[in-house]
């Protein structure tokens, strides 16, 4: 049994093994994740499936959502960024759109892109390419 886990349906399930991370730029190995079982698959679809009926329901409630997981993100900016370019094999400052906003040292805080205090943006964040 692996140390490392899946989340499914918001539950740690543990995977039996895992597989190698490689940086594409060096070849190298520099990380360990899951490899889940067919069964994990299979569930891990079958709760993205039920939760995308209850999130696509409610807008309000997946824009802040959506702002609470993006301001989590950019609070550990210094620690993603640079993991973010090694499974991709590039530097930070060549990094994509999706990449490069975490390299800034310090990141818009998303609440200041609301339509008001603890409001959720409600169009393109700013500095995020559509």
């Amino acid at each position: 049994m692996s140390d490392l886990s899946m989340i499914i349906a918001g539950e740690r399930h543990p995977t039996e093994k895992t597989f190698d991370v490689i940086n594409p730029a060096t070849g190298e190995v520099f990380a360990q994740a899951p490899d889940c079982s067919k069964e994990q698959l299979d569930a891990a679809f079958d709760a993205a499936k039920k939760a995308q009926i209850d999130w696509r329901r409610d807008d309000d409630a997946r824009r802040a959502l959506l702002l609470e997981a993006a301001n989590k993100l950019f609070a550990v900016a210094g620690e993603i960024g640079p993991i973010l370019t090694e499974e991709q094999g590039q530097p930070l400052s060549g990094a994509p759109p999706a990449v490069s906003p975490l390299s800034s040292p310090a990141p818009l805080p998303l609440s200041s892109a609301t339509n008001g205090p603890g409001q959720a943006p409600r169009g393109p964040l700013p500095g995020v390419p559509v």
